[in-house]
């Protein structure tokens, strides 16, 4: 499919946000895809879930402590099928231990293929055609704090091609690039009565999780110039998860998580830096209302003596913010040293373009093939 650049520019923003969306303009939404079939099988969260493959790099560099092998994970996807038959999303990640005091090691690749496009002047009349493609390649740590507390931080390069001509109108060119940082950590109590004084209610020991990441933070990017340039899409997450079911050859994994983008606008025109718009994003346009711009996530897993796994979730956005409404199924295989995971997003729109949507992760536990 050959697209024009106007369109190229609303497919961005259709990757993230819904097509009714009232939203706010950030550049390399992209970033903002969640990179594995694990994660989307169960509703597109993951802070709290994270900590058992390389992916854990997206989800909350604080868990990576847990992964103690090397381990590597390559995700594909036809991105908004129902849309375009030539864009694609892929994701490497590589977990490298370096003790368990001493945290782990991760590095990943994210790049998103948006195709060939169709460069015109004012006529309409073509020019010529060119591809377009974004990239991301960063590195994370975790590391436990204390038995109870661990942290975590990465950062990445990001290189965004959309177009490498000027237009007449602009002297700059589509092409832009930047960084952006994480900071992470996660709650999982070894010990954690659940209670008021004098009556316990649960024993949560060694079932519980809070974790919480604030990824992409960084400058603004600048494609034309500084009185143009659109802020990362700063996002913050934060979630828990419950072990309902602990048996001996299985077990089922719960959790809910809240997502927000840290992005504030002045006005139409004007944005606040990233370190003020990390707080006044929370009540810019009145709290309530900026509540109602965070998405909410929830679902399941279920894995049988740790070589089947089956997946549910669902994915809530408000209207105002982007009407995203969908739910997610997966399902995941073990055997050796290889895994496979794929999920799909049903969503209630037949039309929607994330309707139909696959994701397939393939993963390789290096340590276990070289001992």
């Amino acid at each position: 499919m050959k697209k024009t650049l106007p369109g190229l520019l609303l497919l961005l923003v259709i990757t993230v946000t819904g097509v009714n969306a009232q939203v706010t303009t950030t550049a390399v939404p992209f970033l903002q895809i969640a990179p594995d079939s694990r994660s989307s099988g169960f509703g597109e969260g993951g802070v709290a879930m994270a900590g058992k493959d390389p992916n854990t790099i997206f989800w909350n560099p604080a868990a990576l402590y847990r992964i103690q092998e090397i381990k590597v994970s390559i995700t594909h996807s036809n991105w908004l099928p129902q849309l375009t038959g030539d864009l694609f999303y892929d994701y490497l990640a590589m977990v490298y231990p370096l003790g368990p005091d001493l945290g782990s090691l991760g590095g990943h690749i994210t790049f998103l293929n948006l195709g060939e496009n169709v460069r015109t002047d004012q006529t309409g009349q073509e020019l010529g055609r060119f591809v377009s493609w974004e990239m991301a390649v960063g590195l994370s740590y975790g590391v436990p704090v204390n038995e109870d507390w661990s942290i975590g931080t990465g950062g990445r390069f990001i290189y965004s091609r959309l177009s490498p001509f000027a237009t007449a109108q602009e002297e700059g060119r589509g092409v832009a690039s930047g960084f952006g940082v994480d900071l992470a950590f996660e709650y999982h109590p070894q010990s954690f009565i659940l209670g008021v004084p004098g009556f316990d209610i649960a024993d949560l020991s060694n079932r519980f999780r809070w974790g919480t990441n604030i990824s992409n933070i960084g400058p603004k990017m600048t494609y034309i110039d500084e009185a143009q340039a659109d802020p990362l899409p700063t996002k913050f997450r934060t979630g828990i998860a419950y072990r309902v079911v602990d048996d001996e050859y299985y077990y089922l994994d719960t959790y809910v998580e809240m997502a927000k983008l840290l992005v504030s606008n002045k006005d139409k025109d004007t944005r606040y830096p990233v370190y003020q718009a990390i707080y006044k994003s929370w009540y810019q346009d009145g709290v309530k209302n900026e509540l109602n711009k965070a998405n909410l996530m929830l679902g399941g897993e279920f894995v049988y003596d740790n070589y089947v796994s089956l997946r549910a979730g669902f994915f809530y956005e408000d209207r105002r913010a982007g009407n995203r409404k969908f739910m997610t199924y997966g399902a995941g295989i073990l055997y050796s040293f290889l895994n496979v995971d794929f999920s799909y997003i049903s969503t209630f729109e037949e039309s929607h373009p994330l309707a139909g949507t696959v994701r397939v992760t393939l993963g390789m536990n290096i340590s276990s093939v070289l001992e």
